[in-house]
């Protein structure tokens, strides 16, 4: 739960500067948050806005590995890619179809939950885990690539520092002014507040 790097937005950095990566400008993104990390073999969760086959590929190089879901469009196989967009009899909730690269480093996954769900994964492989969802008044247990087990657990840890960056106890966004250095610096504050806070924690 604590922030490491952020990067301003400042519009410098575009999809037409970063038209010659293969990854792309949000791959891009994602390789600027970490050029700071000491040492490799980190484990970088994603979620489908970030994930790409050529972003995994170049975390590999750098000897990092990545989990997280990803569009369909970006790679996924056809053969893995489920037929329908909710369960039906000829695929039920719990189908899982997989795929993987020739020298077994890049897994592709699907899974039909309420919906399907692809997941690239560089760290898990064929593992299995099992995850409960709640059907009506009863508890189902799913068997699920190990994969999707680890992202349920660590995606949405942005989000939680958010919460707790700009929630009751920040200053952020709590004022009339609108002049940007006020807002940077009270961002800038939180920031080290919200950090401070997941440290005493």
């Amino acid at each position: 739960g604590i922030l490491f790097d952020f990067d301003w937005d400042d519009g410098r950095m575009n999809a037409e500067n970063c038209r010659h990566q293969p990854w792309g400008f949000t791959g891009e993104m994602v390789l600027r948050l970490i050029r700071r990390l000491p040492g490799r073999g980190y484990i970088i969760v994603t979620d489908n806005y970030y994930t790409s086959l050529p972003l995994a590929r170049e975390l590999l190089l750098r000897g990092h590995r990545l989990l997280g879901t990803i569009r369909a469009a970006r790679g996924v196989p056809g053969l893995v890619k489920l037929p329908s967009k909710r369960p039906t009899r000829v695929c039920p909730k719990g189908t899982v179809r997989s795929s993987r690269t020739a020298d077994n480093q890049i897994y592709i996954f699907s899974w039909m939950d309420n919906g399907p769900v692809y997941l690239l994964d560089t760290v898990y492989g064929m593992g299995w885990a099992v995850v409960r969802r709640r059907e009506g008044r009863q508890m189902r247990e799913y068997d699920v690539p190990k994969g999707f087990s680890a992202y349920n657990m660590h995606m949405g840890g942005v989000d939680r520092y958010d919460q707790i960056r700009t929630g009751f106890y920040g200053l952020e966004m709590h004022g009339r002014c609108t002049k940007w250095t006020v807002r940077a610096y009270e961002a800038l504050f939180n920031m080290a507040l919200a950090n401070a806070f997941a440290v005493f924690r």
